[in-house]
């Protein structure tokens, strides 16, 4: 609607009035475009298909002055956004809205109107409209569309970062859950996190055992100069390798382990990833073996002495 007013707003903006075949072409809706125009005066429809081809928008508008040519067109999409008169007989502007907004939250909705009161305005932003033009103030169309598509394209790629970003640390999560090496980090000398295998590693029932716990308290005294030396050397960027380090379970069993380190930055603050592998058993077992060679060696000597002796 506002005939009068797109008269004026013509003029103002040093428009022609559309012709005869663009008035078709908008009446027919048959253009493929990024940009759904909901008016029923197709003088309005070509005004805002030419402010935006000037002002260099490379975008067509899909006509829809019905409400179901307005719904196929929304079933057509994907669209950029949606530009719609507010006094609109037979599907108003305020219930398109309401249309777009439950199955397209996020695709920009602007409303181009002849008249429209401010309590009005202030309503439909509420109810979810990206921004409002008077029909007689269309220099504010193409800035508006610009920055709703903008806006709406960096909410997308805001989202899609943010979910990658939590697949990848749910991944990252599972890895370290069910991983059989021991993962703790540590910040400003306390232990803010620890994995299954870490627990398990001292003795620990639940992480709040360990949480907010010093690590030096958990090094075996004689064994926390290389723990000091290997966590500087994580913290300054170097490169680190897996050292031999004596830990103290809750229960004051010692345990020894390989432990690895690394700097990161977790949350803003600087951190360091320890990893942990309990090489007890191999110690014990590579004791084991030695003594069990030192045996048969020591067996196969009594042998020999026994033949030499029974020889003589």
């Amino acid at each position: 609607g506002g005939g009068k007013a797109i008269n004026e707003a013509m003029e103002k903006a040093g428009l022609t009035p559309p012709t005869e075949a663009e008035l078709r072409a908008a009446i027919s809706g048959s253009a493929t475009a990024a940009l759904v125009a909901h008016e029923d005066n197709p003088s309005d429809a070509i005004l805002i298909e030419r402010a935006l081809k000037r002002d260099g928008i490379s975008l067509e508008l899909r006509a829809a002055d019905t409400k179901d040519k307005f719904i196929a067109a929304m079933n057509e999409g994907p669209w950029d956004a949606v530009l719609s008169d507010y006094n609109m007989p037979g599907f108003h502007g305020a219930e398109a809205l309401k249309l777009v907004r439950q199955k397209h939250p996020e695709l920009p909705f602007i409303f181009v109107s002849g008249a429209i009161g401010e309590g009005q305005a202030i309503e439909l932003l509420k109810n979810g409209a990206t921004d409002y033009i008077l029909k007689d103030s269309l220099a504010r169309l193409v800035p508006a569309v610009q920055r709703s598509i903008r806006e709406a394209q960096q909410h997308r790629e805001r989202g899609r970062f943010e979910q990658e970003l939590r697949e990848s640390e749910h991944r990252f999560r599972c890895l370290v859950e069910h991983a059989l090496d021991a993962f703790f980090l540590e910040s400003q000398g306390h232990i803010e996190f620890a994995n299954p295998a870490a627990l398990k590693l001292l003795g620990a029932e639940s992480e709040t055992n360990l949480l907010g716990m010093p690590l030096m308290s958990r090094v075996e005294p004689a064994f926390r100069k290389a723990m000091e030396d290997l966590l500087d050397t994580a913290r300054a960027g170097k490169p680190t390798t897996f050292v031999e380090l004596s830990l103290l379970r809750l229960d004051g069993v010692t345990v020894l382990t390989e432990i690895g380190a690394v700097s990161l930055t977790v949350a803003g603050q600087k951190a360091t990833q320890l990893i942990a592998h309990d090489i007890q058993w191999r110690k014990e077992a590579t004791e084991a073996a030695r003594k069990a060679e030192e045996s048969i060696r020591q067996a196969q000597k009594m042998e020999a002495i026994g033949q030499l002796a029974g020889g003589i």
